[in-house]
């Protein structure tokens, strides 16, 4: 039997060839989300945002954590499903606030997906070639070990399609939405799919809005931030309907894996 998380993925592709016009078969392993309802930052407010590139267009967001390391969604880098391979050929666009103005293009030198990413645990580090130029656009962003309460407001920072769904926004958007519990967000998935295993999981943090502000496809990896720090990895929602929480990797669960791996990793 199919697990919810690759029934999650086949939704998400099917939903993302409607809105693209393009066929399924020529997409990546799992298409990504993008801030739907948001608005734009002023330039230069968010130097820890970056964007994940595949053969010239954005496929993903990320966050700088360190002067090589970018943190974004396992999906964004690995296929979800066997045999879980990392994706080659990734850029990363830093530097910038829009899409197709300034900042610079730097090589990624490997991926590394939480553990064994097998489409659940969805978070990963990105090892850059070079050495970020750290200044007023090109900041890291501190890590929150501490847990979000349930109705806590937290801000989601990327790029976006507008209302129409029409197009990306060239400008990095954002929104404020809240965090729900885990199990309230599992009780609503659910309701989606109640003989399947239930993708939410105890890692997972949750955000919900009521007037329509939420992930939808392209910007997976993009950052969530409280308190001026990063508590979470965006990942995935059902449809981009409203009406249903959008899903993240919980920095605060994941938070050993993140310090461990960076210390252990950080070579040539």
């Amino acid at each position: 039997m199919l697990s919810s998380g690759f029934l999650v993925f086949l939704m998400l592709v099917h939903q993302w060839s409607e809105v693209s016009g393009t066929n399924s078969s020529e997409l990546p392993a799992l298409p990504s989300l993008r801030i739907f309802g948001g608005t734009e930052v002023k330039d230069g407010t968010a130097p820890y945002l970056v964007a994940l590139l595949r053969s010239g267009s954005v496929s993903c967001c990320g966050s700088i954590v360190g002067d090589r390391w970018i943190l974004t969604a396992a999906h964004c880098v690995a296929n979800p499903t066997p045999p879980y391979a990392t994706i080659p050929d990734i850029t990363v666009l830093a530097g910038t606030n829009n899409l197709y103005e300034g900042g610079a293009h730097y090589d990624v030198q490997r991926s590394l997906p939480y553990r064994n990413y097998t489409g659940f645990e969805d978070i990963a580090l990105v090892r850059l070639n070079s050495t970020l130029p750290f200044g007023r656009r090109v900041q890291k962003i501190e890590l929150a070990k501490a847990h979000v309460p349930p109705n806590a407001t937290v801000q989601m920072v990327g790029w976006g399609f507008d209302e129409s769904r029409s197009g990306v926004m060239n400008v990095t958007q954002s929104i404020d939405v809240q965090v729900v519990s885990v199990a309230q967000c599992q009780q609503m998935y659910d309701e989606v799919s109640p003989d399947q295993r239930n993708p939410v999981h105890e890692g997972n943090l949750c955000t919900y809005s009521r007037d329509g502000k939420r992930a939808c496809y392209g910007d997976s990896g993009s950052p969530v931030i409280w308190n001026g720090m990063q508590v979470a990895v965006v990942d995935w929602n059902q449809y981009c309907e409203q009406g249903y929480p959008d899903v993240h990797a919980s920095i605060s669960y994941f938070y050993d894996w993140i310090q461990k791996t960076i210390a252990e990793d950080d070579y040539d």
